[in-house]
């Protein structure tokens, strides 16, 4: 991931949260032990937080120039200085790879049970059992996205589920704040709605054989 100097960085340490710095401040601050190596970073578009010391080296340093040049620069632009404040991109949780496979695997255990056991889903309560042993990787996923993990129970409404199933998909870690997809979730987005507009006219045009 390649990192501007003017790139939002938040910073984490234990259950402190610090933010946003600017990338040149972030480097000055782990140069003059201000941050530490061992500090958590994370920026829009990460999955997950990441250590300082992962941090993409430097670029090489421009050719020296003099004191007076720079302080006769109009266009050098001003250090900003950092405002701290509570951290408005929470990511604890899950994300969309672990929750997809933990919601494959979850929904292939009962499909396995079901058959062997020869279980008969008759009823509307037998039906929300199953669902919900979804419900905490629900949960976990929607905390990752930044949304309550209570939501959750939304997934046992029909129709309404989408609701909830969907961003879990789709959404990237912090995407309450920001609220715009990153490039995985628009491009699993995509995909998701041509395979189901491929189902619903497959669904629609495809005769039905009789017995």
């Amino acid at each position: 991931m390649i990192l501007e100097p003017t790139t939002e960085i938040f910073i984490g340490r234990g259950e402190e949260r610090k933010g946003s710095f600017k990338l040149t401040e972030v480097r000055r601050k782990l140069a003059n032990g201000t941050l530490l190596p061992t500090d958590l970073y994370w920026t829009e578009g990460m999955e997950e937080w990441q250590p300082l010391r992962s941090l993409p080296p430097e670029p090489p340093p421009l050719p020296e120039r003099s004191r007076e040049e720079d302080d006769d620069n109009p266009y050098r632009p001003p250090l900003a200085e950092s405002t701290l404040g509570p951290l408005p991109h929470p990511q604890p949780g899950i994300g969309r790879l672990v929750y997809v496979l933990l919601f494959a695997l979850v929904t292939l255990g009962q499909a396995l049970v079901i058959e062997h056991y020869q279980l008969k889903l008759e009823s509307f309560w037998d039906r929300l059992i199953v669902v919900s042993f979804l419900l905490p990787i629900i949960a976990f996923r929607l905390k990752n996205i930044g949304f309550h993990p209570l939501n959750c129970l939304i997934a046992l409404v029909p129709l309404l589920n989408v609701i909830v199933l969907l961003p879990c998909l789709f959404c990237q870690a912090g995407y309450a704040t920001s609220r715009k997809l990153d490039k995985p979730g628009r491009i699993a987005m995509v995909v998701f709605f041509v395979i189901f507009v491929i189902a619903v006219l497959s669904a629609l045009l495809i005769p039905v054989s009789g017995p």
